[in-house]
């Protein structure tokens, strides 16, 4: 018996023709027989000889991954690392944790196993995947309902740096005997030399073991796939096979996400395909864009999320012609008659500020910061009589307010003037938004990456955070 969720990430070593891929296609077998495709989930790597494709038409499994197909198997990690980011988040936000909910019998999550069958190739093929997410995520996973089963033809076919992250190992025939003792803390345990024998240790002792097998050689497809048939017809949901980028971009992408102004959805990350969710809950936000139609478009779709979010105002300023933000109940737009708005709006945060009862809160928008401002100080310079407010005093206004936050766009040029300005100290420059154009041009903010020679697609952004970039597919409509 192979509980995953009481041993962890498990690895099962042997040499050529030990029985490793059987045993995997036995526990698989297992699982789907007694659990449902809302407990448990497959995601499968199989880098030897493919006989775990077939499981490709089970409802439990999302993906059986092959040697050829390198993009898919680097998009299966960084879908694994968005679903540990997910969990933990709810976690955060409504306690508990995976494993309590497990104990009490009722998750609110699927368990998921990844199989890598073949651990020597991995590590030769996909050495960078090896590196940078196979081993943090095997780190974390188990804790947060992601449990590993790899194989591999030696004990050091893990690697040093992953061993630790591996709670469970099961020895089937070793080239060296002497290779048991090291396993199982000085067992003189060693198998038979039989196809499927193993050993594997139950309550600190070692006990050896045969592999069962599913049916008779001869009628093993003609069993699965009858088997398969019925699951699918027991289980018309299936698990979730990994996202792909849609073509188009819309409000509507993310009609079943749950939003907040510190979780809101921009657009789909290019790695894992999975939606992407940027925190404006900072009171200033910042947005670099390298071409005038591209920050039309974002801004449209943003004015529009947001005013899904409960008591939200939107209130749009460009100092540029090209924009044009359709207006709303919820939305306002203007780029002409600044003087009266911004009295109007001074005014209307004085007053909101002080009502304890409003609920509202307000994202100002402003395209062409500089170029606004510079407007009103010089009717400020003009009509000394009439009391007229620039963008810098809205600012100070309602810095400490959390009723209003800022985001302030512009293009690369302009921002690098911007460090004069009210809101410049306010700002986070290890966060941000990159629309399009080429990011060896900006020098807003810092990071602990490369940009140079890194263009940005029509369609797609960079976000910065902590100083590390990611690339997503931008909602454009």
């Amino acid at each position: 018996l192979l509980s995953l969720t009481e041993r962890g990430n498990t690895f099962i070593t042997g040499v050529s023709g030990s029985g490793k891929s059987t045993l995997l296609s036995t526990f698989l077998y297992s699982i789907m027989i007694n659990h449902t495709v809302e407990e448990v989930n497959f995601y499968i790597i199989d880098l030897t000889n493919e006989a775990l494709s077939r499981y490709i038409l089970e409802p439990h499994v999302g993906e059986v991954i092959t040697i050829n197909d390198k993009p898919k198997i680097e998009k299966l990690f960084y879908y694994l690392q968005k679903v540990i980011e997910k969990r933990k988040k709810y976690y955060n936000l409504n306690g508990g944790s995976f494993e309590y909910e497990v104990s009490k019998g009722k998750a609110s999550f699927p368990n998921i196993v990844v199989m890598i069958n073949g651990m020597d190739v991995f590590k030769e093929q996909f050495e960078t995947i090896y590196d940078e997410l196979f081993i943090p995520i095997t780190r974390e996973s188990a804790k947060n309902g992601i449990y590993f089963m790899v194989t591999g033809i030696s004990i050091s076919s893990l690697g040093y740096m992953a061993e630790n992250n591996f709670t469970n190992t099961i020895a089937m025939k070793l080239s060296d005997s002497t290779d048991y003792i090291v396993i199982f803390d000085q067992s003189s345990v060693v198998p038979n030399d039989n196809p499927g024998r193993g050993v594997i240790s139950l309550n600190r002792s070692a006990y050896e073991f045969q592999t069962a097998l599913i049916a008779d050689y001869d009628n093993l497809e003609k069993h699965l796939e009858a088997l398969f048939e019925k699951l699918n017809q027991v289980f018309p949901k299936k698990a979730n096979r990994l996202p792909v980028l849609p073509n188009m971009i819309t409000i509507s992408s993310f009609k079943n996400e749950t939003i907040s102004i510190s979780s809101m959805p921009i657009g789909f990350e290019i790695r894992s395909a999975c939606a992407y969710f940027y925190d404006f809950s900072p009171f200033i936000n910042l947005i670099l864009y390298g071409r005038d139609k591209s920050i039309e478009t974002f801004t449209r779709a943003l004015a529009q999320l947001f005013t899904y979010l409960a008591n939200t105002k939107v209130v749009v300023l460009s100092g540029y012609e090209f924009i044009d933000v359709e207006a709303t109940e919820n939305v306002k737009f203007y780029k002409e008659n600044f003087k009266a708005i911004t009295k109007a709006l001074y005014n209307n945060f004085e007053k909101a500020i002080e009502d304890i009862e409003n609920n509202n809160q307000y994202i100002i928008i402003v395209i062409g910061y500089a170029k606004i401002n510079a407007y009103l100080n010089d009717l400020k310079s003009k009509e000394k009589e009439e009391k007229i407010y620039n963008l810098d005093e809205i600012v100070l206004l309602v810095q400490e307010s959390r009723k209003v936050r800022f985001i302030i766009a512009d293009n690369m040029n302009n921002m690098r003037t911007l460090d004069d300005f009210a809101w410049y100290n306010l700002a986070n420059t290890n966060k941000g938004i990159i629309i399009s154009g080429a990011t060896d041009q900006q020098e807003l903010f810092m990071s602990q990456e490369d940009y140079y020679n890194t263009p940005i697609a029509r369609d797609e952004a960079v976000v910065i955070e902590n100083g590390y970039r990611k690339y997503i597919k931008y909602v454009n409509r």
